[in-house]
């Protein structure tokens, strides 16, 4: 948590209201870099618009990769979050 009453998720600051009800996700289909053929979808939350998503979901895809060395990102899509 910040200080400020916020929170640090993967590079961007974001409000309390943001933690706990986002709209949007952004999905990765990741595969193992080991193992290819063994894939998962992995959600990242976003609280933005679709287009925000969009255009700001690249950095934080980045850094995702960054913090998940073995795994290789095939592809990635905003969508609606599953508990919006």
């Amino acid at each position: 948590m910040d200080p400020g009453g916020g929170a640090r998720r993967y590079g961007r600051q974001i409000a309390l209201s943001e933690v706990f009800r986002p709209m949007l996700t952004l999905v990765l289909t990741v595969c193992l870099q080991a193992e290819p053929t063994r894939c998962k979808d992995e959600r990242i939350d976003f609280n933005g618009s679709a287009t925000a998503c969009l255009v700001q979901g690249s950095p934080i895809i980045a850094e995702w990769g960054s913090d998940h060395p073995e795994w290789t990102i095939k592809s990635w899509k905003c969508g609606r979050s599953r508990e919006g």
